[in-house]
């Protein structure tokens, strides 16, 4: 039978009813609360009847269509035992005595709220009774029979790729987010819909335990996923008996389930597989930023480099700097000679004390003794103060028995004037 588009019908029922002797019968054929699934291409009757007493009669019988969020519009009446179809209806109806209408094939364009009003005449007061049914419809593909009534679900079935059931042990186990343990599945499928209302799979165990499935995959199956120790032997699927399964045709392949056999040691090579590719996966993850991690030290230690390199020059230019202002101020205060005591043979004291003394040359005459350039009269550049008991930038003589305060003395260490061989003078800035 070639498929047909369906629809899934909800029929919910309310009576409006104001006092009289007007009965509504047809309430007395129907259980209260009543749902009927029903398949699309069916024929749903809504068996409306009522009884009238005495002086009661009916003026006319109107039936009501309104969509969601639409206005009510009249689709039929009956006047004078006369039934009509508004040629505006979209609806194939057919009248059921006494009150009641029949939708022919319904369809998902045949959703909304339908209304009955009877309009009762007594002692010429119109009195309107009314019933009201709502219908929810959705689209399907379908195949089925059924003959309907109030409160009904017009179901689609479900769709498979072949027409029948497979499973199958999934090839790689999975790792549980949560807990951190891996699984094995099986998979049950594959379908191209799974009807309306959604079709659900039911697995059964080894151990003959039915239980659910763990969730609708993306390809079209139910998966159950197999807790730890995986159990060795059948595990089968089956379509759950909902509304949706039942709109099947009885020789559909889909009604036979499927099985497969599942053994545990197989599946425990499947999980250490699975362990065993997340390990290496996670190895390539972590070398991976182990080569972000080294490319970026590098990149630091470049940088790192590129301003010590760039500091280390600001340091020379800074020292050079520091140094040319250093000799500047030393050139303006004359190097002034700040000398700590000497323990013994000390010619830079006394009356000679040159500490705190600025440095004299010919040209540069700074020493303390008013009207002589001690410079120019030792032949020297020192520390003069009323010149000196010290020379040791004095002239050099091969003679080491002359004496003149213009050689390389040194007053203290022979308490003369001879010249030194050798003198070494070490000075360092001022901190």
């Amino acid at each position: 039978m070639k498929p047909t588009y369906g629809v899934v019908v909800f029929l919910a029922v309310a009576n409006i009813q104001v006092t009289s002797a007007l009965q509504w019968t047809s309430a007395l054929d129907l259980p209260a609360n009543v749902t009927v699934h029903a398949c699309t291409g069916d024929n749903v009757t809504l068996p409306w009847k009522y009884e009238t007493e005495g002086a009661e009669h009916a003026i006319d019988v109107e039936w009501l269509y309104q969509a969601e969020g639409q206005v009510e519009e009249l689709i039929a009446s009956n006047v004078r035992g006369n039934f009509f179809v508004t040629p505006t209806a979209k609806q194939h109806l057919q009248f059921v005595p006494n009150a009641g209408l029949e939708l022919m094939h319904v369809t998902q364009a045949d959703s909304g709220a339908y209304i009955l009003n009877v309009n009762i005449n007594l002692h010429g007061s119109v009195t309107v009774y009314s019933q009201r049914v709502v219908l929810e419809v959705s689209n399907f593909e379908k195949e089925i029979n059924f003959s309907g009534s109030p409160d009904v679900y017009v179901t689609g079935a479900p769709a498979n790729t072949d027409g029948q059931l497979h499973v199958q042990l999934m090839p790689s186990a999975v790792q549980d987010n949560v807990t951190g343990e891996w699984h094995v599945m099986l998979s049950c499928g594959t379908f191209s819909s799974l009807g309306q209302p959604p079709v659900s799979v039911l697995w059964t165990t080894p151990d003959n335990v039915t239980v659910s499935s763990s969730y609708y995959g993306n390809a079209g199956s139910y998966i159950l996923i197999i807790d730890n120790p995986v159990a060795t032997g059948e595990y089968s699927c089956r379509l759950e008996q909902t509304p949706s399964a039942m709109c099947l045709p009885a020789q559909s392949l889909l009604h036979n389930g499927a099985s497969i056999h599942v053994d545990g040691v197989e599946t425990r090579l499947s999980v250490l597989e699975g362990q065993l590719v997340a390990l290496q996966n996670e190895n390539a993850e972590l070398r991976s930023e182990l080569g972000e991690q080294r490319k970026e030290n590098e990149n630091t230690t470049a940088v790192l480099e590129g301003r010590l390199t760039a500091m280390q020059q600001e340091n020379t230019v800074l020292k050079s700097n520091l140094r040319n202002v250093t000799e500047k101020v030393s050139e303006i205060t004359h190097y002034i000679l700040n000398k700590s005591a000497l323990d013994v043979c000390d010619s830079m004291t006394g009356r000679h004390n040159l500490n705190n003394q600025p440095f004299s040359t010919y040209d540069h005459d700074n020493d303390a003794y008013s009207g002589v350039n001690c410079a120019s009269q030792h032949h020297g550049a020192w520390w003069y103060n009323y010149c000196t008991w010290s020379n040791l930038n004095g002239l050099y003589t091969h003679n080491s028995n002359d004496r003149d305060w213009k050689y390389v003395v040194w007053h203290e260490w022979n308490h003369d004037a001879r010249s030194f061989k050798r003198a070494e003078m070490k000075i360092r800035l001022r901190a």
